[in-house]
């Protein structure tokens, strides 16, 4: 709660209630913690807040919404032994990284003539891996133009979230079909390219999985690891924070996390999410 220029927060810790003041509060949980604080405090969208049988106390559409990744699929292989060997080889010599390389790519839908796709291939030795046995040419959409949305089911901090991450739910193509599908589509094209690549191909076995339709692209389509937008900034009528992060309606209550971004980068998150802590903390 917020009033009187001071901010309560109620939390548990070691399981007993407690409730810290302070001028300011800022929410780092993350994409998907920090909209959740604000929806359990009353601050979000009306219906979602109603629903999950909250007290509405500022209006905010745009807490939870906005929600999305680098949309992601592969194309595979079973490793072939000369190559396995390879891979116990190098691993008995210390760390051998799953991934070492990374592609970019121009799809056929680039509005920008900007690269919009990651391309990279991916393997390793360990038994204890899901890669182990497999080598998977991984394929990105780095403009993804769908968007999902996640919300508390209940005031209750244990109870799981309502997550919906929308991939490829768009119909941003000018004949509707979805432009974040057709990117990866063009995308698999390279990496069987790759992966016939005459060199390649004969340290390789079969393909493992087909992924020759969109059916089965939106049956394995999957996330990059970089979820963001959940709190955008901005001044529209979604946007929950302004340039500084501090939430719009409520005094005191800053967001310093990825949730901010209104647009994904064409590019892995870290590195931004340690820009946004830098920028916003500069601020405080």
């Amino acid at each position: 709660g917020s009033s009187g220029g001071t901010v309560r927060l109620a939390a548990e810790r070691r399981g007993e209630p407690i409730v810290i003041e302070g001028g300011t509060v800022v929410l780092a949980g993350g994409v998907y913690g920090t909209p959740l604080l604000l929806e359990r405090s009353g601050i979000g969208a009306p219906e979602a807040l109603r629903a999950a049988g909250v007290q509405v106390r500022v209006a905010l559409p745009g807490v939870g919404g906005n929600l999305h990744d680098h949309s992601m699929v592969h194309a595979d292989r079973r490793v072939g032994p000369v190559l396995q060997q390879w891979l116990d080889e190098a691993a008995a010599t210390g760390f051998l990284p799953e991934e070492q390389t990374l592609g970019k790519f121009v799809s056929s839908v680039s509005t920008d003539g900007l690269y919009d796709t990651h391309v990279f291939p991916v393997c390793a030795s360990d038994q204890t891996s899901f890669l182990h046995g497999r080598v998977h040419v991984e394929v990105a959409c780095m403009t993804p133009r769908s968007r999902g949305a996640v919300h508390i089911s209940s005031a209750a901090p244990q109870a799981h979230p309502h997550i919906d991450h929308g991939y490829l739910n768009d119909t941003a193509n000018p004949d509707g079909s979805s432009h974040d599908l057709a990117v990866l589509r063009d995308g698999l094209v390279h990496a069987e390219r790759l992966l016939q690549h005459p060199r390649l191909a004969q340290v390789l076995g079969e393909r493992l999985t087909d992924m020759s339709t969109d059916s089965a692209i939106r049956d394995t389509v999957t996330h990059y690891y970089h979820p963001v937008g959940t709190c955008a900034m901005g001044d529209g009528p979604l946007a929950v924070c302004d340039a500084d992060g501090r939430v719009h309606g409520v005094p005191g209550v800053v967001v310093a996390d990825v949730c901010l971004m209104p647009q994904i980068p064409r590019g892995n998150t870290n590195l931004p999410a340690v820009m946004i802590g830098e920028r916003i903390a500069l601020t405080l």
